[in-house]
């Protein structure tokens, strides 16, 4: 019950955080999810970012982001991008890392944060461990921090935080 408060406590932090940021934004920041449910057989990710700076960082990357727009090219554009700096992995019994295929299903603008959603539903076979990796942002501000919690079924939760020194972690 302990460890459910305190996760609890780190959500709403965030949110809080959040809301005083959004007035401000001198800071980048951004929160990620990454659930994998008790059966291991499929994962969802959320990815939370200001929008300025994701129409600033995809722009210089050729694509012409806008959260109120969705169509096939920029859905497939953005694909390409979260393909490249955003990856979920998974160890197997031999200690060998597979990367795990993310699709991308949509997004969604709420204030002045956009809601990325990707999910796979091929997942390998009782993974040992997973490692999740986020750089989105990263080469245009490297203060960039990701706030990111994982999930795996009801009973396992963890949240760490990433940035330009440690780019990935381990759950």
């Amino acid at each position: 019950m302990q460890k459910q408060t305190k996760i609890i406590f780190n959500l709403i932090a965030v949110a809080v955080f959040f809301t005083l940021v959004s007035w401000m934004h001198p800071f980048y920041v951004g929160v990620s999810h990454v659930r994998i449910n008790q059966s291991q057989s499929e994962a969802q990710i959320e990815v939370r970012l200001f929008t300025d700076d994701v129409q600033n960082a995809f722009s210089q990357q050729g694509v012409a982001f806008n959260p109120q727009k969705r169509d096939t090219t920029t859905l497939r554009k953005l694909q390409k991008i979260f393909n490249q700096e955003l990856a979920l992995f998974a160890k197997n019994k031999t200690q060998e890392w597979s990367r795990v295929p993310l699709e991308l299903i949509g997004f969604e603008e709420e204030s002045e944060a956009t809601w990325f959603y990707l999910e796979s539903a091929e997942l390998p076979a009782k993974a040992q461990s997973w490692r999740f990796i986020n750089t989105l942002l990263l080469k245009e501000h490297p203060e960039q921090v990701h706030v990111v919690h994982a999930e795996i079924g009801p009973d396992y939760r963890k949240s760490e935080q990433l940035n330009i020194k440690r780019r990935s972690f381990e759950f």
